[in-house]
């Protein structure tokens, strides 16, 4: 059944982008942090990195964390993309 393996419930872009490709922009992203580039150039340089469906969910990440809300409750605005 499609629906317990959640792939009806997610929206549409997330079933277009495998789960490694989310895990290499979050392991991009963590090893940019680390380095000590703020979070949100390190953003910046993702979104130039990453095109497609999942350049549009971190640009959301971006805007909202411009707007004040912390990574995770950014992260928590898109589910079935980000487990938080």
């Amino acid at each position: 059944d499609q629906t317990k393996r959640g792939s009806l419930s997610q929206p549409w872009f997330v079933r277009r982008v495998s789960p490694q490709l989310y895990a290499g922009a979050l392991r991009d992203l963590s090893t940019l942090i680390g380095v000590g580039i703020p979070l949100i150039e390190s953003l910046d340089v993702l979104i130039q990195q990453y095109t497609g469906p999942l350049g549009t969910s971190l640009l959301k990440l971006r805007e909202r964390v411009v707007a004040g809300s912390s990574l995770l409750a950014a992260m928590r605005e898109q589910p079935g993309i980000y487990d938080t």
